[in-house]
């Protein structure tokens, strides 16, 4: 096509030439032709390719960008290039894709060696990036995508003759992990709740002219009383503590001026929480009344359209001027409109007072074996169109049973725990609409656990707590009150009193802990008086609470009497032999270190002698009796009541029991035998009749044949003449059913200890575990 092709073979570097003839179709050759060419070498080699890193996706280098890679802080890229290249006037080109967004760049080096960045849409560039000339890597940070998304980097290097590597790239996806739930547990809703503290009382201090509704115009207050009257006054007023704090008085000076009620929509299977604080006013009732008795009252649920009435609570005081604060748990097996009504025993006395009437939505509480409303749970996720949602409960009693509603067939369905305390909730349950039975009272700690689980099977979750307070039905409408009036000691200083002594005259449901003590110090159990300061202590069960003052006496005489209420009496360990008398009330008593004498007297009294030939005498009612160490005389007092002889751990000794009655006291071994069954009584106990007592000989362990103990039945004889083996005896002991003398720590003889517990009336049970006598009898 008359053109001539010509290829440089690199052989000549500034010029080469070529000869060349032109021949036509006759085959004529013209005279040769030299072509000179001038040769200007261009270098056209590609530049390396840049090795590009995404420095977070390192542990490993998995293309998947987990959140602890991240940690927080961005994605870190670096992207390692030839310098020399960059300083001859070169450059790099950058593709950053984070996301959905994609950004082209153009990197160079201006004259003085600083790194320019442009973006190639002609835009200012937000990301800050660094070069390192030593090490020829530019580096930065990028925002971090979301879940789901990747972040891709390619780059290539550009010498200045324009010849471009190969690019290189790098890509990582951000792991997709579950969101961290929100968990939120509801609290109980109030529906009504009434202080006095908005009715105008005036100079005298009360006003017998309160109109009803004026307690509160948002809810249905009524009276029976004559015009709808009603009294409230300043607590002072009535002799009671709390000085202006209104008050109302269910009794005034007009006859019928006895009644109180609320009427209120209550819900089928809802539980209810209501309570009050009374007291007894300080005065005397008609005739020959006491004064603490002329304020008791009936408080009452009644359903209006059937008018079937159910006592919740009768409360009759022993003491005046003493605030108590009752509690119960109401439900009703129809929906419906109920009253709540308090009516005093007789309308002719100077009245109860009534105090912080309150009226809620109970959850979390409520009667052994029996459906209790757990707290509304509700869960939510950040993430809910790709994660699913799942509630767990963990830290169940054994055989716990929780009941939830379905939302998918509306029924209503019952788990049970297993041994492992855990319920999964099914993911069709409501979880706002779970109730818990638990068979046994008690206070109980469960774990609600909300899982939120990502498609790829990431999970994160969150743990709150509920407390569960699970009452017996019949001690929940005891009346809780706190009765240790006095604390006399013939020590100086400092005393410390375990909680079950000042417990121990008190009114005290099961349950029953010290909640609260001004004027004394309170820790682990364990009261620290000072000599000459009178202190105040607060008991609560059953969400009820009593206060009570006790005042400190201290004698330098060792013998001391006490008063006719309940007392607390402590020995001075070093100061020589002691005489203790208990008088009528529910008294404890302890001893020193020397031969004491303590007399228990009237009441239900606790009687511990310490390291002497000690001699206990409870006297009428049923008390404890702890000789401690030493050779003691124990007798158990008057009366057919039931006194339980007690040993701890670590006694030794020759003890007589003066008038230990078989069919009615107690022995209990249970802290003093240490590793026994009923399997292996045996070991621990022989017996023989000396005379015509029993001589109970007992090792402590079960092993070999020491005699660590001693105890002496005077006048009894529970061998039948030494006819009797060791196992026949030790089964007569126990009872058919457990419910003989002997209480030790064997399942059979459970029924013993609470038996012994019952009679006494007291938590004194607690005494096993927390009493342990030393030289200062302190535990």
């Amino acid at each position: 096509d008359g053109t001539i092709s010509y290829t440089h073979d690199g052989s000549e570097t500034t010029s080469d030439s070529f000869t060349y003839t032109i021949a036509d179709a006759d085959g004529n050759v013209s005279a040769p032709i030299t072509v000179n060419i001038g040769v200007n070498a261009v270098d056209d080699t590609a530049p390396s390719a840049p090795t590009v890193k995404i420095v977070d996706d390192n542990n490993p280098d998995d293309l998947v960008l987990t959140q602890e890679e991240i940690n927080g802080d961005g994605v870190q890229i670096q992207v390692l290039i030839d310098h020399d290249e960059l300083v001859q006037g070169g450059h790099i080109k950058l593709t950053v894709t984070n996301g959905t967004v994609s950004s082209d760049y153009l990197l160079s080096l201006d004259e003085n060696g600083n790194l320019v960045i442009e973006l190639l849409d002609g835009t200012q560039s937000s990301v800050e990036f660094s070069y390192n000339s030593d090490t020829g890597i530019i580096s930065w940070t990028e925002l971090t995508p979301d879940e789901g998304q990747q972040i891709a980097v390619k780059a290539s290097q550009v010498d200045a003759n324009n010849n471009e590597s190969d690019s290189s790239t790098d890509i990582a996806v951000v792991e997709t992990v579950a969101s961290i739930p929100t968990l939120t547990l509801s609290e109980s809703v109030s529906i009504t709740s009434v202080d006095f503290e908005n009715i105008t009382v005036g100079d005298r201090g009360f006003n017998s002219n309160v109109d009803v509704k004026d307690l509160d115009p948002n809810e249905d207050w009524g009276t029976h009383n004559a015009n709808n009257r009603l009294e409230v006054g300043n607590a002072s007023t009535y002799g009671a503590k709390g000085g202006e704090n209104h008050v109302l008085e269910l009794e005034g000076a007009g006859e019928s001026d006895n009644t109180l009620y609320l009427d209120v929509d209550l819900v089928a299977g809802m539980q209810y929480q209501f309570e009050f604080d009374t007291a007894a006013r300080n005065a005397k009732g008609g005739g020959d009344v006491p004064k603490e008795q002329s304020s008791n009252f009936t408080v009452k649920l009644i359903n209006i359209d059937t008018r079937e009435e159910q006592v919740l609570h009768n409360v009759d005081f022993s003491d005046v001027a003493v605030w108590d604060h009752i509690q119960s748990i109401l439900t009703v097996d129809t929906s419906g409109r109920y009253r709540i009504e308090f009516e005093a025993v007789n309308a002719n006395t100077y009245g109860a007072l009534l105090d912080n009437i309150s009226l809620k939505t109970a959850v979390n509480q409520g009667y052994e074996d029996s459906f209790i409303k757990l707290s509304d749970i509700d869960v939510s996720t950040a993430n809910s169109g790709s994660e699913t949602l799942s509630v767990q409960l963990t830290g169940l009693p054994v055989g716990t049973k929780i009941k939830g509603f379905n939302k998918e067939d509306g029924k209503e369905y019952t788990l049970e725990a297993a041994e492992n305390g855990i319920i999964i909730i099914p993911s069709s349950w409501d979880p706002s609409t779970l109730y818990i039975n638990i068979a046994d009272t008690g206070r109980y700690d469960v774990n609600v656990i909300a899982i939120a689980t990502e498609l790829n099977g990431t999970t994160q979750s969150v743990t709150e707590t509920i407390t569960i307070e699970v009452y017996n039905p019949e001690s929940q409408f005891d009346i809780l009150s706190a009765n240790t009036q006095n604390f006399l000691t013939n020590a100086s200083g400092t005393i410390e009193i375990p909680e079950a002594w000042l417990l121990h005259s008190d009114l005290s449901p099961e349950g029953t802990d010290v909640d609260a003590v001004s004027g004394a110090e309170f820790h682990n159990g364990i009261l620290t008086v000072s000599q000459g300061n009178d202190f105040e202590y607060t008991i609560g069960a059953n969400n009820q609470q009593s206060t009570a003052n006790v005042s400190v006496t201290q004698s330098n005489s060792n013998t001391i009497i006490g008063t006719a209420g309940n007392d607390i009496i402590i020995a001075d360990a070093n100061k020589g032999s002691v005489t203790f008398k208990g008088e009528q009330g529910e008294d404890v008593l302890v001893g020193g270190n020397s031969n004491d004498k303590l007399e228990g007297q009237g009441g239900q009294d606790l009687l511990i002698g310490g390291n002497g030939n000690d001699t206990l005498d409870g006297g009428f009612g049923s008390d404890i009796l702890i000789g401690g160490l030493g050779d003691d005389a124990l007798i158990g007092g008057l009366g057919k009541a039931v006194d339980t002889f007690t040993w701890q751990q670590g006694d030794v000794g020759k003890d007589t029991i003066a008038d230990f009655q078989l069919n009615f006291d107690k022995l209990d071994l249970s802290d003093l035998l240490q590793g026994e069954s009923l399997t292996s009584l045996e070991n621990f106990l022989s017996f023989n009749l000396v005379g015509d007592s029993t001589v109970i000989e007992i090792n402590v362990d079960g092993q070999g044949n020491d005699v660590n103990q001693q105890i002496v039945l005077a006048g009894v004889d529970i061998t039948q003449n030494n006819v009797l083996t060791d196992a026949e005896i030790i089964q007569n002991l126990l009872g058919e059913n457990g419910d003989g003398p002997l209480i030790v720590d064997t399942e059979s003889s459970l029924n013993s200890v609470q038996g012994a517990a019952q009679s006494s009336g007291s938590v004194d049970d607690e005494l096993r575990s927390i009493i342990s006598i030393d030289g200062n009898h302190i535990p």
